[in-house]
């Protein structure tokens, strides 16, 4: 499966088969629940579909598949976003000789710092896009820079557990599955805390 085709649908979470990252996130690491959307907000808005990224950064690949990139090149962290911290992406376009970066979420523009900045070819795309794994590929591992880890001492994991517990969950056996494997999971992880919600046609939630 090459992760670039936006004309064909994921396979499913079940199958067996091999990711080629070719700028969009592979389907292990990030799912979204729908694949077709209303392309104009009115029809968004009358049709009411949900949609949500289902997102696995740690998920397992097959050896046949490309092991995750590490980019760690500069002592200041990764170029990223001014106004919503997103990580540079093949998706982000450059301006002005590349002395400028437009964010592909928000849209914002941006200074590029000089040691990042390099000269744009007639499409105004980097010339050295494919040396740049950041820039070439949908998944790639960032250290946290110094900056980001001075004086932070991370806690034990929290965790939040949503079950569905609509009519056909609970038929289905889905519903004591779940609780099955949250009683083992809870028996061998040591979280700090956890909460549980439920939900159907509304959300629940618990205190213990």
């Amino acid at each position: 499966v090459d992760s670039v085709r936006q004309d064909v649908k994921p396979p499913s979470a079940r199958d067996v088969f091999t990711v080629r990252d070719k700028g969009n996130a592979s389907c292990r690491f990030m799912r979204a629940t729908a694949y077709q959307v209303p392309s104009q907000p009115q029809l968004t808005a009358r049709a009411r579909v949900p949609l949500a990224v289902i997102c696995c950064p740690f998920a397992e690949q097959l050896p046949t598949e490309d092991a995750i990139v590490v980019v760690d090149e500069r002592p200041d962290g990764p170029v990223r976003c001014t106004n919503c911290r997103a990580f540079t992406n093949p998706f982000f376009t450059w301006l002005s000789q590349c002395r400028r970066g437009k964010c592909n979420l928000c849209e914002h523009t941006f200074e590029v710092p000089l040691d990042y900045q390099c000269d744009l070819d007639k499409a105004n795309q980097r010339t050295d896009k494919l040396y740049r794994q950041e820039l070439c590929r949908g998944v790639v591992d960032h250290p946290a820079p110094a900056a980001y880890t001075q004086d932070y001492n991370p806690a034990a994991p929290a965790a939040l557990f949503a079950i569905d517990v609509s009519r056909e969950a609970v038929a289905s056996g889905l519903v004591a599955q779940v609780c099955a494997s949250l009683r083992t999971l809870l028996a061998t992880c040591r979280f700090t805390a956890f909460s549980i919600l439920t939900f159907d046609e509304s959300v629940h939630f618990y205190s213990f």
